[in-house]
């Protein structure tokens, strides 16, 4: 039987894993935001933003099979000079929704933080 694991991967784990295309082109037509183009993932700033540790990935796997990210953004607020983590992205594919993928991410994603 296969199991929902959430870990903490680096940006180029998700971005060469061969179901991110698929799950990203669903992200896109789903999450869609009037006025912006489609989704264009830039993925060497998103390690840059790594290098620095700003930007921490997680990601759900069922089996070995890649069904979400929620990509966190943790760095200083200028204004209050406190550490505050933004969500950037979070997205599981509708087909395992029922899994408890997302709960499961955003768990993980407030005990990260």
């Amino acid at each position: 039987m296969d199991t929902l694991t959430i870990i903490q991967v680096d940006a180029r784990t998700v971005e060469l894993d061969p179901a991110t295309p698929t799950l990203f082109a669903e992200y896109a037509h789903e999450c869609a935001i009037a006025g912006l183009p489609a989704p264009d993932p830039r993925w060497d700033t998103y390690e840059q933003l790594e290098r620095v540790g700003a930007l921490h990935c997680l990601a759900a796997y069922y089996g070995n099979d890649l069904i979400g990210f929620l990509g966190l953004v943790i760095n200083e607020n200028p204004h209050y000079g406190r550490l505050i983590a933004v969500v950037e992205s979070y997205f599981v594919a509708a087909a395992s929704r029922s899994t408890g993928a997302g709960l499961k991410l955003l768990r993980a994603a407030e005990e990260h933080a």
